[in-house]
């Protein structure tokens, strides 16, 4: 989970 756009790399929870 990375503070960016790319949450879809595992779940929405830190930017979605």
């Amino acid at each position: 989970n990375f503070p960016l756009d790319l949450a879809f790399v595992e779940v929405p929870s830190t930017n979605g």
